[in-house]
């Protein structure tokens, strides 16, 4: 960031954001995944002529709708009212950007008692 003329705490707020913007995107993908895979699991199980939803699907659904409902209500209970992009750090420090996604891309974010 020196070489850049970037100040120290602007480059620390890229870096950061940018690291937990990969990470909350592999986070993402896994548990994407993780619900594909048991729902076919539980697809190969049942007879794929019915047409109807699985239990699995169905209780993800509801708990998509359950989790979507609590944050509208306590949105709604705290007087937040839209939201805030944060400023664009990213433009100011390139390098800081490029340095926290490869941080996140080689976290370890598997087996953590934090995590879970």
């Amino acid at each position: 960031h020196k070489m850049s003329g970037v100040a120290a705490v602007s480059a620390r707020i890229t870096f950061c954001k940018n690291f937990a913007w990969e990470v909350g995107s592999r986070l993402k993908e896994a548990v994407e995944q993780v619900e594909h895979e048991a729902v076919a699991l539980e697809a190969n199980t049942l007879d794929p002529t019915d047409g109807y939803p699985t239990t699995t699907e169905l209780a993800l659904r509801d708990k998509a709708v359950e989790v979507k409902d609590y944050v509208a209500f306590e949105f709604k209970r705290q007087g937040v009212r839209g939201s805030w992009k944060g400023s664009r750090t990213s433009n100011w420090s390139g390098s800081a950007e490029s340095a926290g996604r490869s941080a996140a891309q080689n976290a370890n974010l598997y087996g953590r008692k934090e995590l879970a």
